[in-house]
C-alpha cells in the first residue's frame, strides 16, 4: 500500500527530528525523573501541537507573508527562546525534587513547555521547511502521509525516551537523582546562553 510505504518514509526522519530538539530532550528526562513516565504524554502533545502549527504556517499561513520572515525575525524567535529556557532551566535547578501535589497543574505545564520550546525554536521552522520541500518535491499530493508518517515518529521516540528514562530511574538513588535533575536544569541554562548569544550578535 503507497500511503503505508509513505508513512514508514517519515517515520525515521521523525525519530532524528526528536533528538535534533536538546532542550526537548532534556525536558522530558527531567519530567520523568520528577513525576513518572505519565508526565511525558502532556510533553509529547504539546511538540506535537507546536509542529501542526508551524506545518499550518508554512503551508498555508506564510504565502501571506514576506519568504523570509523567520530568517528576517530570528534575533525574535532568539530571545523569546533564551528567555524560556532561563526560566526554565531557574525553576528546576530551585524546585528541584519537589513535585506538585496537583496532576492537573502538572499536565498543563507540560503542555506548555513541550509547545513552547518547540514553537519558538527557529531552527524548528527551518527543519520542517526543509522538510516540507522534501515531502512535496518527491511525493507530490500524497505528501501529508509523509507528514503524518514523521509527526509519529516524533511521538513515539519521546514515548520512547520516557519509557527509557522511567526504567532506569527505578536504578537511581534519590541523590542521583537530584545531580541529574541538576544538569538538566543547567542544560536548559546552556541552551539559554547559545540563544542569547545568537541574539546579540546574530
Amino acid at each position: 500500500m503507497e500511503e503505508f510505504r509513505l508513512i514508514l518514509i517519515g517515520l525515521p526522519i521523525g525519530f532524528f527530528m526528536s533528538f535534533a530538539l536538546g532542550p526537548v530532550f532534556f525536558s522530558i528526562i527531567n519530567s520523568v525523573l520528577s513525576g513518572g513516565f505519565r508526565s511525558v504524554l502532556p510533553i509529547s502533545l504539546g511538540v506535537i501541537f507546536a509542529d501542526i502549527i508551524i506545518i499550518s504556517l508554512i503551508l498555508f499561513g506564510f504565502r501571506f507573508l514576506d519568504p523570509n520572515f523567520i530568517s528576517t525575525h530570528s534575533s525574535l524567535f532568539h530571545f523569546i527562546n533564551f528567555v524560556i529556557l532561563l526560566l526554565f532551566g531557574l525553576f528546576i535547578l530551585f524546585k528541584n525534587n519537589q513535585e506538585s501535589t496537583e496532576t492537573g497543574q502538572r499536565t498543563y505545564s507540560g503542555f506548555f513547555s513541550g509547545f513552547a520550546l518547540n514553537f519558538f525554536n527557529p531552527a524548528n521552522f527551518f527543519i520542517w521547511i526543509a522538510f516540507s520541500n522534501f515531502a512535496h518535491q518527491n511525493h507530490g499530493a500524497k505528501a501529508h502521509f509523509v507528514y503524518f508518517g514523521c509527526l509519529l515518529g516524533i511521538f513515539l521516540t519521546e514515548l520512547g525516551i520516557g519509557f527509557f528514562a522511567s526504567a532506569l530511574k527505578k536504578f537511581l538513588s534519590k541523590k542521583n537523582i537530584y545531580y541529574v535533575n541538576t544538569l538538566s536544569g543547567l542544560a536548559f541554562i546552556c541552551f539559554s546562553i547559545y540563544f542569547f548569544i545568537k541574539w546579540l550578535f546574530f
